[in-house]
């Protein structure tokens, strides 16, 4: 190929194998699925507030158990 053939454009890359298949539209939720999802939402902010809090009543009996711990065996090192 050469002279005013190659100036032309071309493909770029290796062909496709296969023809893509045409993408199907999505359906749109209803009512129903909508106030699910709220739902669902709901409840997983109320889960998260649980676990922020269970994470937290941890860390203070970590740190109160450390506090105690060391009171305790002051005298005995």
């Amino acid at each position: 190929m050469g002279g005013i053939e190659a100036l032309r454009p071309h493909q770029r890359g290796r062909k496709p194998k296969q023809m893509k298949s045409p993408k199907h539209p999505e359906n749109k939720p209803t009512s129903s699925e909508l106030s699910e999802n709220g739902r669902l939402k709901a409840e997983i902010v109320k889960l998260k507030k649980e676990l922020y809090d269970a994470c937290l009543d941890a860390a203070i009996l970590k740190k109160a158990a450390a506090l105690f711990w060391n009171s305790k065996h002051d005298g005995k090192r």
